[in-house]
């Protein structure tokens, strides 16, 4: 998806349509985070004060009239014990922060809150290895990061991605 504010929510949301899915599951890189973090909620807040891709910066909810606080619809214990079990580290987190991933991730909860998708929800990750190795190549790297190999990244999105594709239990 684009890093931009104005379209990453627009791309997202036509992917969804387009393809009928009533599972929804988005990654962000968090540069931070020491694990997975599985958000639990997102705020209707645009308050970072960074530029996007484009050069966007706005400020204030991104869902006019929209509630303060929304929540994924995520079957937790099962995404707990599939990473518990494959031995990923993770920890759950109802601060998704202020920027685009809270708000791609705000917008998510409102369109699937109205009964449009089953399960939704957002994974922030460690950047990886290979990110950081293109980052370090162009000197864009960030004053404090954390990474996680590819490898252990695209088995943690394939654990999550089964049990979202689980039926109810």
């Amino acid at each position: 998806m684009p890093v931009e504010w104005e379209r990453s929510w627009p791309v997202l949301r036509t992917a969804i349509e387009e393809t009928g899915a009533s599972g929804v599951l988005v990654f962000g890189l968090h540069a931070r985070a020491a694990r997975l973090r599985l958000e639990l909620d997102a705020v209707n807040a645009r308050e970072l004060g960074v530029e996007d891709a484009a050069g966007g910066f706005p400020s204030g909810p991104g869902v006019e009239e929209g509630p303060e606080r929304l929540s994924g619809a995520w079957p937790l214990s099962a995404s707990a014990a599939a990473l518990a079990d494959a031995g990923i580290g993770f920890e759950l987190s109802r601060d998704a922060g202020r920027y685009l991933c809270n708000d791609t991730y705000y917008r998510l909860c409102h369109y699937g809150g109205g009964g449009r998708l089953r399960r939704f929800g957002f994974v922030h990750t460690p950047l990886s290895d290979e990110v950081l190795d293109g980052w370090a190549r162009t000197g864009a790297l960030p004053e404090v990061c954390r990474t996680i190999p590819a490898a252990r990244l695209r088995e943690a999105a394939l654990c999550l991605a089964e049990v979202f594709a689980a039926p109810e239990a």
